[in-house]
């Protein structure tokens, strides 16, 4: 069986938010239609020369990377230069791409979390968590008694009334409303000039703001009212879903060289480097995978003994050690690799992408640009 592009964009989108990525990164789908058909999924870091042939020989119809192979705007395409050689390649294959970076990095499902996972780290949170953007609004309506099913199926129709994996989610209560019908009004119950009394529910949903015109719409379709009473309230999100980095607690106290031992164990890397002596005592760590130059930038504000990162430049190590922060550095791609297995696994569990009998692959020949050049 296969399964439609447009689906796993979707199912991504609940993992790791599309809208999340920062505005200059460019992630979804980079090559393909969200018609085509996929069965066989191949994740990898990024889009390399070894990567692109094993997706071939592996019959994969998708890749699945971090790195955006397209990031920034083509003014030309060079079929025998980076990245010209490899976009033909893909498009002669056949073989859809899509990248997860940043929206993957700000997600409980990216490589932070994951590596906080490896480490055995409790109480994890968001580093920096983003300010909730205000997406979604409180829909209430007035309804008469035996109209709430029809109503409940028009805000489902226009995209509203979902929570997570649940569509139809609605909450209703009892009530009587009044009204008087002046000259010229055609009422569905009751006179003109005549008050009247009418058995009704209050139904109230959670649309998303960009959908409430929709379902405003289809629900004026349905509602047998000629004027409807509805109200729609700004809906705040105190929890963050999304943010920079993360931070837990160490199960018992480790001295910076031992954790820094054990970082390098989890992650396989080839090598790791601190900043900080190495008998400092390590209960709380923050991580930042990947390339942290400009999140060290702020770290004296963020209470932690020590901070977890891919990589960072040796200006920024110097600024650290001045100012007492102490470091990890673990390498790029061994930070960043752990978060694409971790979404693969996520995806893999997927109810629909399991029924569908979806074949998910992971890169054998993906590995760090650097080799040792002493053993």
């Amino acid at each position: 069986m296969a399964v439609r592009l447009a689906t796993l964009l979707d199912l991504i989108d609940h993992l790791a938010p599309w809208s999340s990525a920062e505005s200059w990164d460019n992630v979804g789908l980079l090559l393909g239609s969200p018609s085509q058909k996929i069965s066989r999924i191949l994740y990898a870091l990024e889009v390399t020369p070894q990567v692109l042939k094993e997706a071939k020989q592996k019959r994969a119809d998708l890749l699945i990377v971090h790195h955006p192979l397209i990031f920034k705007p083509l003014s030309r395409i060079d079929y025998q230069t980076y990245p010209g050689v490899l976009i033909l390649e893909l498009m002669k294959s056949n073989i859809a791409l899509i990248a997860v970076h940043t929206n993957l990095d700000k997600s409980t499902y990216g490589p932070n979390f994951a590596l906080a996972e490896l480490l055995g780290l409790q109480e994890v949170s968001f580093l920096l968590p983003e300010s909730p953007s205000p997406g979604n609004v409180k829909f209430v309506v007035f309804v008469p008694e035996g109209y709430e099913r029809k109503v409940i199926d028009a805000i489902g129709r226009g995209g509203g009334a979902i929570i997570g994996n649940y569509s139809h989610c609605t909450f209703r209560t009892p009530g009587v409303g009044t009204f008087i019908p002046l000259e010229g009004a055609s009422p569905f119950i009751g006179e003109q000039g005549r008050l009247e009394e009418v058995k009704e529910f209050r139904l109230e949903a959670i649309v998303p703001r960009a959908l409430m015109k929709n379902v405003l719409n289809e629900v004026l379709k349905v509602h047998p009212y000629e004027e409807p009473a509805y109200d729609i309230y700004p809906v705040e999100d105190i929890i963050p879903s999304a943010g920079t980095g993360c931070l837990g607690q160490l199960p018992r106290t480790l001295s910076l060289k031992t954790l820094a031992e054990k970082t390098k164990k989890v992650l396989n890397a080839l090598t790791v480097q601190i900043v900080g002596e190495p008998v400092t005592k390590i209960k709380s760590v923050a991580i930042c995978t990947g390339a942290a130059d400009s999140i060290l930038s702020g770290m004296h504000s963020i209470r932690s003994d020590v901070v977890i990162v891919g990589e960072i430049n040796h200006h920024t190590a110097l600024a650290a050690r001045t100012n007492k922060i102490n470091v990890i550095t673990a390498g790029h791609y061994e930070t960043e690799i752990i978060g694409i297995q971790r979404l693969a696994e996520a995806l893999a569990s997927e109810p629909s992408l399991k029924k569908a009998n979806l074949k998910h692959l992971f890169s054998c020949q993906q590995r760090s640009p650097f080799s040792p050049a002493v053993h």
